[in-house]
């Protein structure tokens, strides 16, 4: 089986209060999306949920994971 599917996960921004917090997911979850345009990487959708970010439909999902784990705010990523 292959994976399709990214988990990012993202910690000193969920110690943030909660408008500040939303905020910086969002613009994470931005960033997310534009790191793998930006590698060629094709994806359907980058998505936000509690404590993490999930990115779907990946047709590299190795490639992606190295890419995105380098972004500032990112704790770990994970292909699932």
């Amino acid at each position: 089986m292959n994976p399709e599917n990214l988990i990012v996960r993202y910690g000193e921004i969920g110690t943030k209060s909660e408008p500040v917090r939303s905020k910086m997911v969002k613009i994470l979850r931005q960033r997310v999306a534009d790191r793998l345009k930006y590698e060629g990487v094709k994806f359907e959708t980058v998505s936000v949920h509690p404590g993490r970010i999930i990115a779907r439909k990946i047709e590299e999902t190795e490639k992606a994971a190295e890419t995105v784990a380098e972004l500032p705010g990112v704790s770990s990523v994970s292909p699932a």
